[in-house]
This record gives structure tokens, sequence and C-alpha cells, in this order.
């Protein structure tokens, strides 16, 4: 066994989109596969039983290492965390390394959000294949469940005291408008782009909820045989699609069992290694996974600074590379995963692939069964990918992240069959094709009283399933847009925007200044 190569300086981490390495001579043994995977999985009947995240990740990767059928951890050159939400201390790679006995291993921890897990497998994919390690482990685990019953029950566990000493607040852009008009939450944004997407398709309202009913029924049948879903329950369309107290509305179209559950204990980690030292250390063939293609775009991070509310030149642009690689064959995705923290996105993805909404578009359960431990779920999808492609060999493998409010979106294909070197280059053209398919950017207007068109909306709801106040986004003219709302005392107004028979897309109304700083909406 060769000694394992030393590290002399940081790898350079990706800005954005991951970064093509350039003027590296490849060869074939050099591309990368994935050897090992691992879940762990925690929901203690006592409280104080519960794991710590390193606990927990620690679980995963022992896990991962079995599954690789060799003594691989004391190769690792780089233990790559994903950015955790629920205990984002610095600390916590030091400490999974640590806790596995590996000393000398560089530690990182990643930027985070949805895409996060594909844009780190694919920047390792390209550091080994360009010789800058042989191998590393991509890993993350969150305590969320843990989290919220503590804060209930009124107590802290011991290992929680180290983490909060250690928080970290994470920098979430908003514009302030957005801010202003209760635009901050993923449950309030996703919406804008679900009523704008379902009235330009020509749904009813009715109907763009049954098609969202459909997708997470479906996602709800793939989690139910997940040994590793947070909740293994298969729910109907029709007990998805109707509001009761159990699935309470949130933001208008969206209720409870329509988004994703971060209150979950979940834990992974991939072992990612070179052909030549997944051979030298005898990983068996039936073990290898490999990484065909990578695709990935981004949006502006001001999401009230988009061209559109219906679709997403970069989704489109990232997908439609997947399929170009593939050969415009489309039928060739066996199987494909499309991110699911809200119903829009993979509605909007199933279009581009040209996929049936009855089709399974998971293949680990979605981020509302399988559970969305916030940043690592694809993690957990590319786990689950990677069963199936050893199980069917033939088959080609779609995993699709997406982070942000519709911002990042990252795109891998994968498969058990030998695979050529990965570009060296592809994400600057991906996203060059992004920005060229994007209209004119209206003009946000901070303020504007007068005549305007309804570009899109969502009403939020209490816990109750009372209307909070609505959000309408509204075109005052082709070059410009604002913000306005509509109070809880305006019943008629709310009754038209949350009508389930027609939708109030582009139709004309009035805004107006009010006495307390806001702008108000109503129909003409």
């Amino acid at each position: 066994m060769s000694k394992k190569p030393r590290l002399d300086k940081p790898v350079p981490r990706p800005v954005g989109a991951p970064i093509a390495l350039q003027g590296i001579r490849v060869v074939d043994d050099r591309i990368a596969v994935i050897v090992g995977l691992g879940e762990a999985l925690d929901r203690p009947q006592v409280l104080a039983q519960a794991k710590d995240p390193v606990s927990l990740m620690a679980q995963a990767v022992e896990a991962a290492q079995a599954d690789a059928g060799v003594r691989i951890l004391q190769q690792l050159d780089l233990v790559d965390i994903i950015k955790h939400v629920s205990t984002p201390a610095e600390h916590l790679p030091r400490k999974l390394s640590e806790k596995l006995g590996l000393s000398g291993v560089r530690c990182e921890m990643g930027e985070g959000s949805g895409n996060g897990p594909l844009r780190e497998l694919d920047h390792i994919a390209h550091l080994i294949q360009g010789g800058h390690l042989d191998t590393a482990l991509i890993c993350g685990g969150e305590v969320q469940w843990t989290l919220d019953q503590a804060a209930k029950q009124g107590v802290a566990l011991d290992w929680m005291r180290e983490v909060v000493s250690e928080l970290s607040v994470p920098k979430v852009f908003a514009n302030p408008l957005a801010i202003k008009y209760g635009l901050t939450s993923p449950a309030q944004v996703y919406p804008l782009y679900d009523n704008a997407a379902s009235a330009t398709w020509g749904q009813t309202p009715q109907e763009a909820r049954q098609e969202s009913a459909t997708i997470w029924s479906r996602m709800s049948e793939v989690a139910s045989q997940n040994p590793f879903a947070w909740s293994g329950k298969p729910r109907s369309a029709h007990d998805i699609a109707e509001p009761t107290k159990d699935n309470r509305l949130l933001a208008w179209p969206y209720s409870k069992f329509m988004v994703a559950n971060p209150s979950v204990n979940q834990a992974s980690a991939i072992i990612v290694t070179s052909l030549s030292r997944a051979r030298q250390l005898g990983v068996p063939r039936d073990k290898m996974i490999f990484l065909h293609f990578g695709a990935a775009a981004r949006e502006a991070d001001d999401y009230l600074l988009r061209d559109r509310y219906d679709d997403s030149p970069s989704q489109n642009a990232v997908l439609r590379a997947a399929l170009q690689f593939m050969g415009w064959e489309r039928s060739r995705f066996d199987f494909a995963e499309l991110y699911s923290c809200f119903p829009i996105v993979p509605k909007m993805a199933r279009r581009v692939l040209s996929m049936p909404a009855d089709q399974p578009l998971t293949v680990a359960g979605g981020l509302s069964f399988f559970g969305g431990p916030l940043h690592n779920y694809m993690s957990h999808a590319t786990i689950a990918m990677c069963r199936k492609l050893r199980d069917q060999r033939d088959a080609m493998g779609l995993l699709y992240g997406q982070g942000g409010f519709v911002t990042k979106h990252h795109a891998l294909v994968l498969s058990a069959q030998d695979a050529a070197p990965l570009p060296e280059a592809g994400h600057a053209a991906v996203q060059a094709q992004a920005d060229q398919a994007r209209g004119p950017i209206p003009r946000l207007l901070d303020a504007y009283a007068g005549p305007a068109e309804l570009e899109t909306f969502t009403v939020v709801h209490d816990r109750q399933q009372q209307p909070l106040y609505g959000t309408v986004l509204a075109r005052v003219d082709e070059s410009r847009r604002t913000l306005a709302r509509v109070h809880a005392s305006q019943t008629d107004t709310l009754r038209l925007l949350c009508s389930l028979q027609n939708s109030p897309v582009g139709r004309r109304g009035q805004i107006r200044a009010g006495q307390d700083g806001y702008f108000d909406w109503s129909f003409l």
C-alpha cells in the first residue's frame, strides 16, 4: 500500500459554482469513484440519550467504511463537512476527525445550501481527477429534532453547551422591501414561483394543488420504503392536498405536508476516491459508482430582482446541459432526484426533463417525508441513488439540487458504468447560457401608488389557518414592479387571491398609500 500524498497547501475552494481546474493532465485511473455509503438516524425514546452531531456523523462514517468493504478511513486526505445549520460550530470537522482517530487530515466545512452536497461532490471529483488528493469524505449531520425537543422541555444536554458557545449566525440576504412586506422565509418566497408558474401553464389553482399533491404522494411512497427516512408513512394525494388541523396552511398555496421537514436527526457519509486507489485497496467493482457529468448555474441572490417567476433560466440551463450530455435521449435517466423543498422546484424541473407527475421524482423520499436535514438532504439522495445504481448497473441517474430562493442549481449524472474523465470546463458555459436566456430585470420601486397588474403573490396564514396578510408583487409596466400588502381585514381581496377556481395572476388592481407606511393592493 503506497503512502498517501500530502497536501502541502490548501486546495482553493470554489466560489459560487464549482470551478474547472485548468492545465492539468488527466489520465483515466485518476477519475473519482464513490465507494462508501453510510447513513445514521437517531430517534431516542429519552431525550437525554440523543446523540450529539459528531457522534451521529461518526456512526454514518463507520457505516460508509463498512459499506466500502475495506479499511479506507486512514487513507483520507480530506474531511469535508456540509455546513451545519442546527449546530453550526466551527469545531465540528476537527471533532469528527478526532473521534474517528484521524490525524493530519485536512478538515473543511463547506458554505452549505441545498445544492451544497452536489457542489462539494463535483468539486472533490475534479480535485481527485487533477491529482490534488486521492481520498475524501463528504459528511453531514443535523440534530434539529433534538434541539426542538430540548427547547420544548426547557433542558440543555451537556454537548449543547459546547456547540452553543461557538454558534455563528448565518447571513441570509433579503431585500429591505422584502423584509418590510413579509417575504423573508422560504415558505413565503417559493409560493411566488408556484402561483406565477401555474398561471403560465394554464392551470387553475385546484389543478396546480393536485399536481403538487400527486408528486408528494409518490414521494411519501418512496420514503416509506427507505429505512433511513424520518417519516415512513405513505400519504394519499387527497391527504396532502386538503388543509386540515394537522396539515395546516402556511403560505398560499402550500400546506404543512408540502414543505420540507427540518426537525430530524439524520447524518450521512460518502467516501470518494480515485479509481487507482480504489483498485489498490481492493474495493469491489460492484461498489463503485462513477460521476459522468456535472453542471451548475445560479440566479441573483436578490429574489426581487429576477426577470420572471414562472421559470428559472439557471435551472433550465443546468438540466438541459445534463440532457445534452445524455444526447438528449430523455428516457435514459432511469432514476432521478429532483430537489423537493417546495413543490414548485420539481414541478418546473420535470417539465424541462419531460417527466410525468406520477413518475417517482425521488429515490430517497423527498424533504417532506424522508426528512429535510437542512443543507444535507442531497447527500442522502446521493446515497439512495448510488444504491439504486449498484442494483441496476446499466441505469443512469440524475441528481438535481437547488439552494437559496430558487437561486443555486446543480446537477450530476451518475452510473455504475465506466466513465470518462469529467470535462475540465463547462460550468462557465452553463452559467453563460443561463445569463443569455434571462430577460430584462424590471426596476423595483420602493414606493408606488396607482394602477398595476398582479405578477404573483402569496397569503401567509397563522396557526389557526386564518390569513395574516397577503403580499402582492405587481407590475407597474414592462420595466417596473413593486410590492404591496393585503391587510387581513380585506376579506374580499384575500378570497380572490386564495380561490381554487381562478388564478388572480394577470388581473389589474390599484395600489394606494396607507397611513402606516405600507402600500395596499386591491382588485379593480
